[in-house]
C-alpha cells in the first residue's frame, strides 16, 4: 500500500522555503531570468502551480487550464513578459491554494487509487502509478525548481534563507 506520508512532510518544509525566497524577491525581478537564460522566479512558481493543478486532476480535481500550461507547462517558455503574466502576489495565493487542494486530495486517497498506473505519457517509465508521480510532484519536482530559484538569487547576491 502507497504511503506518501514521508512525501508529504517533505513538500511541507519545502514550501515554507519557496514561501520565503519568493516573498524577499523584488516584484521588478520576479520575471527576469539569469543571464544566459533559465527559469525566472515567476516562470518557477507559476510552473509549480501547473504541476499542483496537475497532481489534483490525477486524483479526480479539474483540469489544468490551457492558458496556465501554455505559460507555466512542462516545454513552455521561460521568457516571458511579466505585463502579460500573474503578479508575485497572485502566484503566491494560487501556489498556497493549489498545493492545500492537492495535499488534500492525497490524503484522502484510497490505496487503489495511488496503485493505480498513470494515463499521462509524460514521465511514465520513470513514474508509472499515480502515487509514483505524486511523490515525484510532492518532493523531488518541488525540490529541483527550489534549486534553480536558490541559484537565481545566490546570482542576484540575495542571501540564503537559512541566513535571513
Amino acid at each position: 500500500m502507497p504511503n506518501l506520508e514521508g512525501e508529504l512532510r517533505l513538500n511541507a518544509v519545502m514550501r515554507s522555503m519557496l514561501q520565503k525566497m519568493i516573498q524577499t524577491i523584488a516584484d521588478e525581478q520576479f520575471y527576469s531570468q539569469l543571464a544566459g537564460g533559465g527559469n525566472s522566479p515567476g516562470w518557477i512558481l507559476g510552473h509549480l502551480v501547473v504541476v499542483n493543478r496537475f497532481g489534483h486532476a490525477m486524483l479526480g480535481g479539474p483540469a489544468v487550464a490551457q492558458h496556465e500550461l501554455a505559460t507555466f507547462g512542462p516545454g513552455s517558455s521561460p521568457e516571458l513578459n511579466a505585463s502579460q503574466c500573474p503578479t508575485k502576489e497572485e502566484l503566491l495565493a494560487a501556489e498556497q491554494e493549489t498545493a492545500s487542494a492537492l495535499i488534500a486530495a492525497v490524503e484522502q486517497a484510497e490505496p487503489s487509487v495511488l496503485e493505480a498506473p498513470r494515463q499521462s505519457p509524460l514521465l511514465q517509465k520513470e513514474f508509472p502509478t499515480v502515487g509514483n508521480m505524486l511523490a515525484h510532484i510532492l518532493a523531488s519536482h518541488l525540490s529541483l525548481h527550489i534549486g534553480q530559484l536558490s541559484a537565481w538569487r545566490r546570482s542576484r547576491g540575495l542571501p540564503s534563507i537559512l541566513q535571513v
